[in-house]
């Protein structure tokens, strides 16, 4: 791209253009509208449920149930008998044993 080469004439009214700026000024109650806008933003069902859960209280409390019912399933998981224990215990390590196998399992000749 080619720089376009301005003349003296065209320098000088760009130049003058900014001559009669002025500051912008807000329109009258601007700050009034938009502060309104805002309460009424704050006021809608969405944003209390969202202020009332992001509060610490909260987050802890629930942080507080889950581990509570952490707990709960532990102490039942093992309050159980422990033949029950052993028994699945063996139940799953034959499982295990059964399905793996290694490459030699498979290509296995007959003698």
């Amino acid at each position: 791209m080619a720089k376009k080469e301005y003349t003296e004439q065209e320098l000088e009214a760009i130049l003058n253009s900014f001559d009669g700026i002025e500051k912008a000024n807000p329109a009258p109650f601007l700050y009034t509208r938009l502060m309104a806008r805002m309460k009424a933003e704050d006021d809608n069902v969405w944003s209390r449920i969202f202020q009332f859960i992001t509060r610490p209280v909260f987050a802890v409390g629930i942080a507080l149930v889950f581990l509570l019912i952490n707990i709960y399933i532990l102490l039942n998981q093992f309050s159980g008998s422990g033949e029950q224990t052993e028994d699945s215990t063996q139940i799953v390590a034959l499982e295990y044993n059964s399905l793996t196998s290694t490459i030699y399992d498979n290509n296995a000749e007959t003698p």
